[in-house]
């Protein structure tokens, strides 16, 4: 057999030879005699290890492998797989190796990494309440188990479980305060029971702990202890208090019907998985005065100020429109998800008027929209409409009526929606967001807005806004200098001077003799005024004495008795209080022993000068969120900078954005932002500066105001520095005027980023379903609201001044329908809409006519929509804001191609790809503007069914027909009608037959009684 093998080997054919003759030598082994459980186990690999020579021995010895070991296979020197080792297992020639994990250890992977890990040990994972073990198995070996760690721990009322890295079950950490058996929100504050003390829910390195601040009571003057009375802690001067407040209600509580709603139960903490609550609101909406009786001695006493329906504006004495006399007014401050009641009870005197919630989309109730004949019809004189919707979007929103020109007169409030602060994606950038940060910019003029708009569109007046108001309130700032002169006849010159005056250089005690006896004009101020807290530049205006009036008059002057010696108030209970050096003052215009108000310009400058600026508190090193809304109802867009301060804009409408740090914001009428102060410069206090821009630029009327951003601890009083218009804020500017995303020096709406990215990528698809241009500018027709042919029409005037430019969206100018689309598209006719392809189908040029209809945009359910917004810009340099009822969209384009340009080069430039959108991570808005002699393009998805205005934010724009309407799906889409809605329509009966039967046959009973009557006459003189 050996030589066979040999033979085999040698001619390759090995395993045809050797498994016949191990066959062979099993057969001789199987029929001999041997215990074969004595024999070693045979191991021969014929395939992997050739035999090169076998001889037969005796029994199972007889079998000898001759084995060449030269070919047997190495051991390995390592495993390829981690912490294995090579185990060997014994063969007759060779050796069979392999990789087997270690016996009694457990391979294990952490992090990704394999690691060893003995008997008996264990580790964690990336799940605290998961543990790990090293131990033996069912099979004997040692491998890895898990073990699952579950909790039941809970906390106390101020505390909550916060999850500690490296910690299973977390532990209770204080997150409010407790106080007196009370708790309290971080940022949440409140008085003692005799209101000495001041205590905040504070947290500083993840402590929370109570502030105190006591409270600074102002220096008491010489005063005879009957007329000293206490409130809030501190003692105070008023001869007769007690007399004048013995049947008041409590200042603190609020009135039944004029509510002002600070403590309403649904201004609370948005926490999640809270229930939801019905948030009931009663608004009387009225006309009213600035410096009412209710403010008594405001301005000169600064608390009076602040009494319950006190209006101060700036110090000029016009009617206000407003809503529970409050300027701005009451706040609605909820939670998402909460339902919304308001009962609006129109007071007005023979005006309509209706509310609209201005952010919020009404999805769910598009009659609640608020916009009259479109979604209701308008409120009458002494009816009262109930508004129920829902808080659906959190973001900082804003009331208004949508009635005329109302909202220029001061019908307007916050209206502030709340998420809970797992939902707000920047709730971690800042540690306030207090109530008090809210920031109302409206602009202001001596004349109510209906005055204005007829004096402008019916004459020569101006539209040019005068001053700002920061939260209803500021002063005049930029007041024009005039001489006074009272003649012997008591008549009063006014010499008017075009130089303006810096209102802190105005005196403020005025004496004029004249030459007879009986005609003075005196101010009479207390002599024991102390002046120690008051700035510098006012202490200086006591001791002059030039007399300084503008030709403007205005509606009253102050008259007070001099025998009515109430003496001054001098009450500190809001921090922004201070009673000024002429408390006392009085303004007397004397004539033949006869008083009457002295009724001139001066008495607003001097009264303006003493309304208290708006006052922000902040805690040094701490970040605040503000939100600003721009109320507006003119053409001023507004300027916002802090000094020393940069803003951390993170939303705008509403909608959250990706931070950006900034110096300076502008804003247009119906924007809102929200933005973080960080309070990290040196304690004190700053000017927050609002300068107008466009009509209240330098051009035109330099309209700005300023308040007062004031760290806790500094002293309680005006920056130095003097507010100028002229200030410049240098550094990065969002938003900025006429200006787009071809300005590198400036950040336009177009480059913020959606902090969501995109929420919606339907919406940013490449085409959109729909594409309308809508350009617009001034143009000169003979609109016959104000000019009619033949007799006034535009070219017929004789004063430049005189001529009115109509503003129109694509030559037409919207003509709201005589009843509401929503709740009577029963009534519609589709033949009463109109708009470009339907004019032009009808052979109307509305480049040369003038075109006014019900213009409205059709788009079915769910579309989406393009708009490219041009401002042709010819006629003059302005800015129009648009806004959009019903829906949000994405601003995906903004830039100012030159000083002017016309639609179809727009048009061009988009046909030929030149029009740039940005269609990841646009921005959502509700309002933006459109740089003139540009374009802005922005997107939504028509998802919301029904007729929603879009509109330029300019009252006078839009009251005179700057919009259209989208409807948007088909009637049988829209919601039903609310039970009982009321409707309104023109009432317009023809005449039948037998109306003018009946109306011949009176005419004919009157002739007869008529000739009987002569006949008696005659017959019995």
């Amino acid at each position: 057999p050996s030589a066979l093998c040999q033979m085999a080997i040698e001619c390759r054919m090995w395993r045809i030879f050797a498994i016949p003759l191990v066959l062979f030598h099993l057969i001789q082994v199987a029929t001999s005699d041997c215990d074969y459980s004595k024999c070693v186990d045979l191991h021969v690999d014929f395939y992997h290890q050739p035999i090169v020579d076998a001889e037969l021995v005796q029994c199972c010895a007889n079998l000898k492998d001759l084995c060449d070991k030269t070919r047997c296979p190495l051991k390995p020197v390592a495993c390829k797989e981690e912490f294995h080792e090579v185990a060997v297992k014994k063969g007759v020639c060779c050796d069979e190796y392999m990789c087997a994990p270690p016996k009694d250890r457990c391979i294990v992977r952490i992090n990704g990494r394999a690691v060893l890990k003995n008997l008996g040990d264990t580790w964690d994972s990336d799940d605290p309440c998961t543990k790990h073990i090293c131990d033996y198995g069912m099979d004997g070996k040692a491998q890895e188990k898990t073990y699952k760690e579950y909790c039941y721990h809970t906390c106390n009322n101020e505390y909550q479980l916060k999850l500690i890295p490296g910690q299973c079950c977390g532990q209770c950490v204080q997150t409010r305060c407790k106080f007196n058996d009370t708790l309290y929100s971080v940022g949440e504050t409140w008085k003692s029971e005799d209101r000495c003390v001041l205590y905040e829910c504070t947290k500083k390195d993840d402590t929370v702990a109570v502030a105190t601040y006591s409270k600074q009571c102002p220096k008491l003057p010489t005063c005879n202890k009957r007329d000293i009375y206490i409130k809030d802690c501190c003692q105070y001067c008023n001869p007769r208090h007690s007399m004048r407040h013995s049947n008041n209600k409590s200042l603190d509580t609020d009135d039944e019907d004029y509510n002002s709603y600070e403590k309403h139960p649904c201004k609370r903490p948005c926490t999640e998985g809270s229930q939801p609550m019905v948030c009931r609101y009663k608004f009387i909406i009225e006309w009213y005065e600035t410096l009412s009786k209710a403010c008594f001695n405001c301005p000169f006493n600064a608390t009076d100020c602040f009494r319950p329906h006190c209006i101060t504006g700036d110090g000029s004495r016009r009617s206000v429109l407003v809503v529970n006399r409050k300027m701005p007014g009451p706040a609605i401050d909820v939670c998402q998800g909460d339902t919304i009641v308001v009962d609006v009870e129109n007071n007005l005197l023979g005006e309509t008027t209706t509310i609209h919630w201005n952010g919020l989309h009404q999805r769910r109730t598009p009659y609640m929209d608020g916009v009259p004949l479109i979604s209701q019809c308008p409120i009458s004189q002494e009816q009262t409409f109930r508004y129920t919707f829902y808080a659906d979007n959190a973001g900082t929103h804003f009331w208004h009526s949508h009635t005329g020109v109302q909202r220029g007169d001061g019908a307007l409030g916050p209206l502030i929606v709340r998420c809970p602060p797992s939902e707000d994606v920047h709730y971690k950038l800042y540690d306030y967001d207090k109530a008090e940060h809210l920031m109302i910019l409206q602009d202001w003029t001596t004349l109510t807005g209906i005055s204005m708009f007829n004096a402008h569109h019916h004459s020569s007046g101006d539209n040019k806004p005068k001053n700002i108001l920061i939260n209803g309130r500021g002063r005049f700032l930029n007041a024009p200098v005039t001489k006074m002169v009272v003649e012997d006849d008591g008549e009063m010159d006014l010499a008017a001077s075009s130089s303006m005056v810096d209102p802190t250089s105005i005196p403020m005690t005025t004496t004029t003799d004249s030459a007879t006896e009986t005609t003075t004009y005196t101010t009479e101020a207390t002599s024991r005024t102390t002046t120690e807290s008051i700035p510098e530049t006012t202490q200086r205006a006591t001791t002059d004495a030039t007399t300084t009036t503008e030709s403007q008059t205005v509606s009253s002057g102050i008259y007070v008795d001099p025998k009515d010696d109430f003496g001054f108030m001098h009450d500190n209970n809001d921090p922004t209080m201070k009673t000024l050096p002429h408390a006392q003052e009085r303004h007397t215009y004397v004539r033949n022993k006869r008083e009457t108000p002295v009724d001139v310009y001066t008495t607003y400058l001097n009264e303006s000068q003493h309304i208290p600026f708006q006052v922000y508190y902040v805690v040094h090193d701490k970040k605040f969120r503000f939100r600003l809304i721009n109320a507006e109802f003119l053409n001023c867009p507004m300027e916002m900078s802090i000094d020393n301060h940069t803003l951390l804009v993170i939303a705008s409408d509403g909608s959250e954005i990706e931070p950006i740090e900034i110096d300076t914001l502008v804003s247009y009428a119906g924007e809102r932002f929200d933005f973080i102060v960080h309070a990290n410069q040196k304690p004190g206090n700053y000017w927050i500066r609002v300068k107008g821009l466009m009509d209240c630029d330098q051009r035109f009327t330099s309209a700005h105001q300023v308040a007062i951003l004031r760290y806790f601890g500094a002293d309680e009083k005006d920056p130095k520095d003097p507010p100028k218009y002229d200030h410049v804020r240098g550094g990065r500017q969002l938003n900025a005027l006429n200006r787009g995303m071809e300005d590198r020096t400036t950040i336009s709406i177009a480059e913020m980023t959606n902090a969501y990215r995109d929420p919606d990528n339907g919406v940013l698809q490449k085409e959109p379903d729909f594409k309308f241009y809508v350009y617009y500018d001034f143009y000169a027709k003979n609109n016959t609201n104000f000019h009619v042919g033949g007799l006034y029409g535009f070219n017929e005037v004789l004063l430049n001044s005189q001529r009115r430019y109509t503003p129109q969206l694509n030559h037409i100018s919207m003509k709201l329908p005589t009843f509401p689309l929503m709740p009577a598209r029963h009534m519609i006719d589709d033949n009463q809409f109109c708009n470009s392809s339907t004019l032009a189908n009808r052979g109307i040029n509305c480049r040369t006519e003038f075109c006014e209809c019900s213009h409205v945009l059709q788009v079915p359910l769910n579309a989406i929509v393009e708009l490219v917004l041009i401002d042709e810009g010819f006629t003059f340099d302005a800015n129009h804001p648009f806004h959009l009822h019903g829906s949000s969209f994405h601003v995906i384009g903004m830039e100012r191609l030159a000083g002017n340009v016309s639609a179809e080069i727009v048009q061009e430039l988009d046909r030929s790809g030149k029009l740039y959108r940005r269609l990841k991570g646009a921005p959502l808005k509700d309002t933006v503007t459109i740089p003139d002699g540009g374009y802005t393009i922005i997107r939504f998805r028509a998802d919301n069914p029904g007729y929603w205005l879009f509109h330029c934010h300019i009252e006078f724009h839009a009251e005179i027909g700057m919009s259209l309407v989208f409807k948007i799906g088909e009637h049988d889409e829209m919601l039903p009608v609310p039970v009982n809605f009321p409707t309104c329509s023109d009432y317009t009966p023809e005449i039948s037959d037998s109306t003018r039967s009946s109306s011949i046959h009176q005419t004919t009973a009157s002739i007869l009684l008529l000739i009987i009557s002569i006949f008696l006459l005659r017959c019995f003189p």
